[in-house]
């Protein structure tokens, strides 16, 4: 089974307005809903690719129940754990005519570290070496940068795989728990190190100290560059970027998560896996919201490895 967790999750209010301007009302906007946060997004593609997977999640007030409601109305399966106080986070999105994004995202609930590793020990009861914890997404307010690496200090013990999507500090610290896949963008990667990412050369350098660092195996998704894979065995794999017109990043780097980890289910190879990631990532930024399975086998067809 994969689990995914999100600490924080999302309702995306999505807007679309024909014109927008500072100082002005704007009317006339389609607006959409959608659940979201890193570990949704992954569940979501998931769902839709026929992985079967759970969402973990923390959820609170009339925002959570709707995220809850969505996932399920998706055909998704969830766990989430509801706290009393607060409300889950509803993000604001403008999408302009011109494919521009003004994202306005704010902060969720307090979590505290207890609630988390209630969720934790519930699930290690059941976890075993043929599953995986898939963790992304930044670390909310007031939790410390090392959850995540507390959190695989308690999974590690069960032997299953864990996938980390993060940034920073919360990425550096889980990779002495020698997670099964990292993957960071360009941009979050040369951040990390203090540089930027011009190159798939420069990608696979930082890639592999990630690696040097714990990391089995690393991938970088490089937008409109491409994705690349660096493995355990030595291995290096790069495939380009889709030709499309781009809708929305949204999600976009989740699903690379999610159709990688479909490629690894059904015991395809590293080279399959990261086609079948990005043509997920693809999929869904030239769709509205995340993509279906149809649009990825679509869009894999044309990938270069």
């Amino acid at each position: 089974m994969i689990y995914t967790l999100s600490l924080n999750p999302t309702l995306d209010y999505i807007l679309t307005p024909e014109n927008f301007e500072i100082n002005k009302i704007n009317k006339n906007a389609a607006y959409e809903y959608f659940p979201g946060g890193k570990g949704i997004n992954v569940s979501v593609m998931l769902k839709n690719l026929g992985v079967a997977n759970t969402a973990l999640g923390i959820i609170a007030g009339f925002s959570g129940k709707e995220i809850e409601r969505r996932m399920c109305e998706y055909g998704c399966k969830t766990d989430f754990f509801e706290i009393n106080s607060g409300e889950s986070r509803v993000n604001v999105k403008i999408r302009m005519a011109d494919n521009l994004e003004t994202d306005v995202n704010v902060i969720g609930p307090l979590i505290s570290e207890g609630i988390v590793f209630e969720i934790i020990d519930r699930l290690c009861e059941k976890l075993t070496s043929e599953d995986i914890i898939v963790l992304g997404g930044a670390v909310p307010k007031p939790l410390n940068e090392d959850i995540y690496s507390k959190i695989l200090e308690k999974t590690s013990k069960c032997g299953c795989k864990a996938v980390v999507d993060s940034t920073g500090d919360s990425l550096l610290k889980v990779l002495k728990y020698r997670p099964f896949l990292v993957k960071p963008n360009d941009d979050e990667l040369g951040e990390i190190f203090g540089i930027k990412i011009e190159n798939v050369q420069d990608a696979e350098k930082y890639g592999r100290k990630l690696m040097d660092m714990g990391a089995e195996n690393a991938a970088v998704s490089m937008g409109v560059k491409g994705a690349l894979l660096l493995t355990k065995s030595g291995e290096k794999f790069f495939c380009s970027a889709a030709k499309g017109e781009a809708v929305s990043s949204i999600g976009a780097g989740d699903s690379f998560v999610a159709g990688f980890l479909y490629a690894i289910s059904h015991d395809k190879s590293y080279a399959e896996a990261v086609r079948w990631g990005a043509a997920a990532g693809a999929a869904t930024a030239f769709s509205w919201g995340i993509a279906d399975k149809n649009k990825v086998e679509e869009i894999l067809n044309r990938m270069e490895l």
